[in-house]
């Protein structure tokens, strides 16, 4: 072992070389190395309240290497909580950013095409997406984030946030005008099935079959009004 010689009062000591501090830099980071595959193999995270979960059972070695290096693995998980959460806040930042950008009229919504194997589709980027959830402008489904093409042809592969205002109040009035309309059908039925005493159709629709009859994919709902003021439905099967 190199060592460096130091003279005091007469006596010579030796003092520890570089290369002894590079031995234990090097163990610790060997250590800090084992901490995490430990906490990575056994899926540890610590809760707020301090508590200690493992996702995985650890095996025979590692739970002595925790009970040896609780107090080491306590602090790295606690750090990468700290790191992990960091991050998040920063993501939420970037998020809540972009929506005032998107609503100031500082930027727009881009939709692209993507191309699977023997399917295409409109989709956009997954922050904007998020911006997006909850208003049918965007969907989720096993291929990603879609947009459905009744949307592209209404507002383009570019649209701006008072564009997305723009569509959901005319979406919101044809559904009220659409509701209305249906009350009204619905209330002349009622009038004329009591004036001739007889059930009077209201309206009627396909539906996926009950199960109740083979061979048979779809049934169909049929709606009457009764004299008395009830309502009968009626389902058919289709062959």
């Amino acid at each position: 072992m190199q060592s460096n010689r130091k003279t005091i009062g007469g006596q010579v000591y030796l003092t520890p070389s570089i290369k002894v501090k590079e031995g234990k830099e090097m163990r610790k980071e060997e250590m800090n190395n084992e901490i995490r595959d430990v906490i990575f193999d056994c899926g540890l995270w610590i809760m707020s309240d301090g508590h200690v979960y493992a996702k995985r059972k650890p095996n025979k070695k590692q739970r002595m290497f925790m009970e040896e290096h609780k107090e080491e693995i306590i602090e790295e998980l606690k750090r990468i909580r700290e790191e992990e959460e960091a991050k998040g806040a920063n993501k939420e930042q970037a998020k809540k950013q972009l929506k005032e950008r998107f609503e100031n009229g500082e930027i727009k919504a881009k939709v692209r095409i993507r191309n699977e194997e023997n399917y295409s589709y409109y989709t956009i980027d997954s922050d904007m997406a998020d911006i997006l959830y909850g208003t049918g402008l965007v969907k989720y489904t096993s291929n990603g984030i879609e947009v459905p093409e009744v949307v592209v042809n209404a507002l383009g592969m570019e649209f701006s946030y008072q564009q997305v205002k723009d569509y959901l109040e005319k979406r919101k009035a044809r559904k009220e005008a659409l509701k209305k309309k249906l009350k009204e059908k619905e209330q002349e039925a009622f009038e004329e099935a009591k004036r001739t005493g007889h059930e009077i159709l209201i309206d009627q629709m396909y539906v996926p079959c009950d199960g109740s009859v083979e061979e048979c994919n779809l049934d169909i709902l049929i709606k009457y009004a009764m004299p008395d003021g009830t309502t009968k439905i009626v389902r058919r099967h289709t062959f």
